[in-house]
């Protein structure tokens, strides 16, 4: 396959799944314009990571691969949403990120204290932007051991 078929092919990719991100209200519902702001510049930069992991991958076998990180992006993001909107107990979504943030990061993710995590989500009414950047910090912070 030449390079600028496959740059097309990603590029196509990449505009569907942005389209999906950005069509889908549902994601920033609970959240004021700064918090919604830095969710979907996270977001966006882990649309980016999935699809550029499938440079050189057929279309149907992209779709494969990408698929179970989409949805646990998708996951992870209503699971902050119901946590700032006070919905479920933290303990329990601070589980469900905690499962969500292992399938979109993967083999590198390491797992970081889930008490801290549902301290910080017992904390989200008063500061949700505070939460989502401690949030990412805690999720990604962890990752390769860092």
């Amino acid at each position: 396959m030449e390079k600028g078929m496959k740059d097309t092919r990603l590029e196509q990719r990449l505009q569907r799944e942005m389209q999906s991100l950005y069509g889908n209200e549902g994601f920033t519902s609970e959240m004021d314009d700064s918090s919604a702001s830095l969710f979907l510049e996270w977001a966006e930069h882990q649309v980016r990571q999935v699809v550029d992991s499938t440079a050189g991958v057929e279309d149907a076998a992209a779709d494969e691969v990408m698929y179970p990180r989409m949805k646990a992006m998708r996951r992870m993001a209503r699971f902050v949403n119901q946590a700032l909107s006070g919905q479920g107990e933290t303990y329990d979504l601070a589980e469900k990120i905690v499962a969500q943030a292992r399938i979109l990061y993967g083999e590198a993710f390491v797992e970081p204290d889930i008490n801290r995590i549902q301290s910080l989500l017992s904390l989200s009414k008063t500061e949700p932007g505070l939460l989502f950047q401690t949030l990412r910090h805690l999720l990604e912070g962890e990752t390769n051991g860092k």
